[in-house]
């Protein structure tokens, strides 16, 4: 409920601002003459890579050969991992990134992204209470917290039994860690404020975008599941311009709302942001801007999109190649190009190849944020606010409930609850990683 409420205030005073919105042209544009933004911003990154040895995700397997480790010398003297396996090292870096908005109002809040697993609140109390120590602004009450759901990093912040499970079991340094490297990005976002112009749009991405539930067939033989494109595919851009030279207007941050899984690798016990670790470096090397990023329809977002359809270089579809075949179909790409639109478990050269297409549509959206098209044109005079509001549970759902279990055919006595669908591989239409 926080999240919905502060975003809405900030683009609604944004699209109701007391001055005349500046509209620059592609990358830029300048303020007139004499104009002066009311508002400030400013943006952070802080690295949150957890130390080697730390289990790796959800994909660590469980340590069941302890005494053979032990003897064999591979003995973590920092017990970092406890019920899984040891990572060994780092695929990419995690990071805590934030972006401190003050309004016309006097107002801040925080944007605040991590690449943890899930977003929980007494980590977010901790962080609360260290910003308290400082000048920033900022309290518990004032972020918005997003997180990445990556799957292919530690976890060992929380207290919830079941995430013991999944993850592995809470460790104190590595909450307090993180709790740091988080008042760190807001702290660092705080202490950079620069008078800004803000704007928003969305665009249509399809490519990097999967359906978890993809097509099927029902117990009784009719059709079931959704079709392959069935998803949200608004791709939600903020734009955030440094207006210190108003007649030079420079990149500062840019916030991202998009919704895909970043469940795409296997266990490789490395730590990994997954499809954003690529993502962020090549955004920010076109825009020339930090990337904040928030999960949009994460929970449907899954898989590959039309794992058969074979992309040039701007996505547009030039062949195709089915998962057990030795060669394409069909083929009319150019020289060089044909990427296959299959990153599901696919490695992390696949991963990186489809998440491309993703970040040249979030440098395209930053463009047209300069321009007339924008559905938020650039303005340098909104209020923002926030509102704290904790909301119950539905009372039509009084009880727990895994994945997509059935639950009528389970009181009949018989249970169609499934973990989970064999996947697959198809590695021969991709080349293996250099790790």
């Amino acid at each position: 409920m926080r999240a919905l409420l502060l975003v809405s205030m900030l683009l609604l005073a944004a699209c109701s601002g007391r001055s005349d919105p500046v509209n620059g042209a592609g990358g830029g544009g300048a303020n007139p003459p004499g104009a002066v933004s009311k508002v400030k911003a400013g943006v952070g990154v802080a690295d949150m890579t957890p130390d080697v040895g730390y289990c790796a995700g959800q994909y660590c397997e469980y340590a069941t050969d302890t005494l053979g480790g032990i003897i064999n010398g591979d003995f973590d003297p920092f017990l970092t991992h406890k019920l899984k396996h040891a990572s060994y090292g780092v695929q990419s870096r995690l990071t805590a990134r934030a972006i401190v908005v003050e309004g016309a109002n006097g107002k801040r809040i925080a944007l605040l992204k991590t690449d943890n697993y899930l977003a929980q609140d007494m980590l977010l109390r901790r962080v609360g209470q260290l910003l308290d120590q400082g000048d920033s602004g900022i309290g518990y009450d004032q972020i918005l917290y997003h997180v990445t759901h990556n799957h292919s990093s530690a976890y060992s912040s929380t207290l919830a039994a079941g995430l013991f499970v999944f993850q592995d079991v809470f460790d104190a340094r590595f909450f307090e860690h993180q709790a740091r490297a988080m008042a760190q990005a807001i702290e660092t976002a705080a202490a950079s404020m620069k008078p800004v112009r803000m704007g928003a749009t969305q665009i249509r991405h399809r490519v990097y975008k999967g359906n978890v539930v993809r097509t099927a067939v029902a117990d009784d033989g009719t059709p079931a599941g959704y079709p392959r494109e069935f998803n949200d595919h608004g791709l939600v851009v903020m734009r955030f311009d440094d207006l210190s030279d108003p007649q030079a207007p420079k990149p500062l941050a840019v916030w991202v709302n998009w919704g895909e899984h970043p469940e795409s690798l296997d266990p490789h016990d490395l730590h990994s942001a997954d499809y954003l670790g690529p993502l962020e470096r090549w955004v920010e090397r076109e825009i020339g801007a930090p990337l904040v990023f928030s999960q949009g329809d994460v929970g449907s977002a899954e898989n590959s999109g039309n794992p058969e359809e074979m992309l040039d270089d701007r996505a547009r579809v030039c062949g195709r190649w089915k998962g057990d075949g030795e060669a394409p179909e069909s083929d009319t790409c150019p020289p060089g190009q044909g990427v296959i639109r299959d990153w599901q478990h696919s490695g992390y050269v696949q991963t990186e190849r489809n998440a491309r297409f993703l970040a040249d549509d979030i440098a395209k959206a930053w463009q047209q944020i300069g321009t007339a098209q924008a559905r938020v044109p650039l303005s340098g005079d909104f209020e923002v606010d926030h509102l704290t509001a904790w909301v119950p549970g539905p009372l039509s759902h009084p009880y727990p409930s895994v994945s997509n279990c059935r639950t009528e055919p389970t009181a009949g006595g018989t249970s169609v609850c499934r973990w989970w669908a064999c996947r697959t591989a198809r590695a021969s239409r991709f080349p293996v990683p250099i790790l």
